[in-house]
């Protein structure tokens, strides 16, 4: 089998642009050029990433709230408290939204904004081009 350009640029595209793992602001792979498109090292558990997100994520300010209750400064501990609690509520919502919207897309039978293309050519014309329709796309 010969190997062309296309097919080249193909499987770097779905590297970068499909590939399972953490994602930059840009909805690309954050590995990928670390890596420079290694499979195997995109692939890898990133075990030192993943303790400093816990670190920030968790232990800093749960730690500053303990250190603020127990240097006796409650008021600034409650607000601390009140402030991640906002901050995680807030999360959790905005991910619970983006579902709900991903959601009603997929019944609506519309495709979703930020979805790209899985077919192209003639199955797009004849099948459309929504979430229902894709399903249907046989190879």
């Amino acid at each position: 089998m010969m190997v062309t350009r296309e097919l080249s640029t193909f499987g770097e595209e779905l590297k970068l642009k499909w590939l399972p793992g953490p994602r930059t602001m840009f909805t690309t792979h954050a590995r990928y050029d670390e890596a420079k498109g290694n499979l195997q090292k995109m692939k890898k558990l990133d075990l030192e990433g993943l303790l400093v997100k816990a670190f920030w994520l968790f232990l800093a300010p749960l730690g500053s709230i303990y250190a603020a209750f127990q240097s006796g400064y409650e008021g600034l501990g409650f607000t601390l408290f009140g402030l991640y609690s906002a901050v995680v509520v807030l999360w959790f919502g905005l991910k619970l939204l983006r579902f709900i919207i991903k959601v009603g897309y997929f019944i609506a039978g519309k495709p979703h904004p930020l979805a790209k293309p899985l077919c192209s050519g003639i199955r797009c014309t004849k099948f459309g081009n929504s979430w229902r329709d894709r399903l249907l796309i046989l190879p």
